[in-house]
């Protein structure tokens, strides 16, 4: 990489760190990781998941065990702080692909 394009990513970079958004994106992904609520609907939703797919030869009890899983996973993905993190993940990732596209067209 020559070192003109290397200047241009570098400076990308911390202006892409600077954006608000990506702040965002780090803080509530802290406050993901340190959550006592988040920590419980996740092992939830893996226990959920785990039941639903040892109850796939029992076809009640895979019954009971989706209606758990939609429930859990509902909860999970419903919670204010990942419906955020998980909208601005969105955002930020199509970024760093066109971002990945324009350093293609340039090498």
């Amino acid at each position: 990489m020559n070192k003109d394009l290397k200047d241009l990513i570098d400076d990308y970079i911390k202006e892409f760190l600077s954006q608000e958004e990506v702040k965002k994106y780090f803080i509530l992904e802290n406050q993901i990781n340190n959550s006592s609520e988040i920590s419980f609907l996740r092992e939830n939703l893996k226990n959920s998941q785990k039941d639903l797919a040892l109850s796939l030869n029992d076809e009640e009890k895979y019954s009971i065990n989706l209606l758990k899983y939609k429930q859990a996973k509902e909860s999970f993905e419903s919670n204010p702080l990942i419906t955020n993190y998980n909208s601005i993940k969105k955002d930020i990732y199509l970024k760093l692909k066109n971002l990945e596209t324009k350093i293609k067209r340039l090498e």
